[in-house]
């Protein structure tokens, strides 16, 4: 497990740090064999790096914040390795417009884990823990049918989500105790 999140992490790292650099037009007029030796790297990078990722995630089963979570991770994975290849074929293909949309997609898709922990992050120095609504894959002890209750929304407010969109919670072993 370590091998295979650690090699997620520092080939991660790599594809966010080459991003800027790549995506910079006058990076790419000033230095056009620079750009294309960082692509390549972040191409392989942006391939093993999801790979490293599924791996971490078949062999933990399931992540912390539930199958939800799993699954959105599993899948951004896969959409950030397939648009890193895309942007590979079409930069082979030297169709440079789709290239470069396709390097944007994967560039957003590599982002979006990493600012999505430093939300957590920030909403953790502000003084909301919102990692305690993960324990057992649901939130506070109770679990909506209707309402996702990892969407970050919830951190804005201490309300449940069941009594705030006025729906019924599922049944737990809390909540059936706090009625009696």
């Amino acid at each position: 497990l370590r091998i295979a999140m650690g090699s997620h992490i520092y080939l991660g790292a790599v594809c966010i740090l080459l991003g800027p650099v790549q995506l910079s037009p006058s990076a790419r007029r000033r230095w056009p064999c620079v750009h294309r030796w960082c692509g390549r790297l972040y191409l392989i990078c942006g391939l093993l790096c999801p790979v490293a990722g599924l791996i971490f995630i078949a062999a933990k089963g399931r992540l912390v914040g539930g199958w939800n979570m799993t699954l959105a991770f599993a899948a951004s994975g896969v959409a950030f390795g397939g648009s890193a290849a895309c942007a590979g074929y079409f930069a082979y293909k030297r169709n440079l417009r789709r290239h470069r949309a396709w390097a944007l997609r994967s560039y957003s898709q590599v982002l979006a884990p990493f600012l999505y922990r430093y939300y957590y992050f920030a909403l953790d120095l502000a003084g909301y823990r919102g990692i305690e609504f993960y324990k057992d894959g649901r939130a506070g002890g109770e679990h909506c049918s209707a309402v996702d209750e990892t969407c970050p929304v919830r951190a804005f407010s201490r309300e449940p989500w069941c009594s705030r969109f006025d729906l019924k919670p599922t049944s737990s072993k809390r909540q059936s105790e706090q009625n009696q």
